[in-house]
């Protein structure tokens, strides 16, 4: 979808994705490094298992980065534009867009720590659907209800019209 001057851009990938396939990628050289200069067998199985788990990281975090469109929810033209996938789009007027949930990336006690990224639970058509590594999560969801709350308020004024109209 094209960046114009209508369009309010909702959701955007986190810049997490690039940072996770850039940190791993930087580990595994070390591990590699780590494992030639450490001469007994159960380091170098233990630097070993590292390594592949840092390679499976990398690519994990590089598929993210090919499949995730950079802007994930736009709004434009009274209408929502979810892209869950680069290849998927999914246009909704506000009033058919359910329950809008988030989910930050944290840890149980951890709270304060908690990154503005995490996951963005939005009911498209009954069906809930999941975009992940959404930028700036609390911003996003209030968007997304403020869009629907002055929709529903524009419906209920053009009804409210109509009845006047037809009472005269």
């Amino acid at each position: 979808m094209e960046k114009s001057e209508n369009t309010q851009v909702v959701a955007t990938r986190s810049h997490w994705v690039i940072g996770g396939v850039v940190l791993s990628a930087a580990m595994l050289p070390l591990c590699i490094v780590a494992a030639i200069f450490f001469r007994e067998a159960g380091d170098r199985i233990m630097f070993g298992a590292a390594f592949v788990l840092f390679f499976a990281a990398m690519i994990y975090y590089l598929y993210l980065a090919c499949t995730l469109p950079k802007i994930m929810i736009a709004y434009k033209k009274g209408k929502f534009y979810f892209h869950p996938t680069k290849k998927q789009t999914v246009i909704l007027p506000p009033e058919e867009v359910g329950e809008v949930r988030r989910n930050h990336h944290t840890g149980a006690d951890w709270r304060i720590y908690a990154r503005p990224s995490g996951k963005l639970i939005v009911d498209l058509k009954g069906k809930p659907t999941v975009f992940r590594f959404v930028a700036n999560l609390e911003y996003s969801e209030k968007r997304i209800e403020k869009i629907r709350q002055e929709r529903r308020e524009e419906l209920l004024r053009a009804e409210l019209a109509e009845k006047e109209k037809t009472k005269e």
